[in-house]
């Protein structure tokens, strides 16, 4: 069972997990979500190496022996570091809901960090401008709670 919790307060503890309910909203998109999606994306921000960590997990299938090996951790390093941001949020990354809804937090960025990445080998440093507008792009795109349309 998941709880969010929001400044140290859970806010949520129901028999569904939070992050399947926001899930299954957020593809109904019949609950407007922003608070909470804007909340979290702002607790990975601030936390170090956190996003990282949702990264390496969602690409190594939530095995935690591959992830830290990948990022160079000590497994129980890591494990500390998945601990935290537990006790922090409520949220599970070993969970795949979780890391689910994490992975959808930070997947924006990612992107613009892959295009902007592509664009400066094609461009040059013509690409900076071109960047921004990635960026802008998808974040009109996160505000309208849509895929970017490229």
């Amino acid at each position: 069972m998941t709880s969010l919790r929001l400044g140290g307060v859970k806010v949520i503890k129901e028999f569904i997990p939070f992050s399947q309910l926001y899930l299954l909203e957020f593809g109904r998109q019949t609950v407007d979500l922003r608070l909470i999606k804007d909340y979290l994306r702002q607790q990975i921000i601030d936390q170090d190496q956190i996003q990282e960590i949702i990264l390496s997990l969602w690409e190594n299938s939530a095995v935690l022996t591959k992830t830290a090996q990948q990022l160079y951790l000590h497994r129980n390093s890591l494990q500390y570091k998945i601990d935290k941001w537990e006790e922090l949020t409520g949220l599970q990354l070993k969970e795949l809901t979780d890391l689910t809804l994490c992975y959808q937090l930070i997947l924006p960025d990612i992107l613009l960090k892959v295009l902007c990445k592509l664009h400066r080998t094609f461009y040059g440093h013509l690409a900076i401008e071109k960047c921004k507008a990635f960026s802008s792009i998808i974040k009109l795109s996160n505000d309208k709670r849509s895929s970017p349309q490229w």
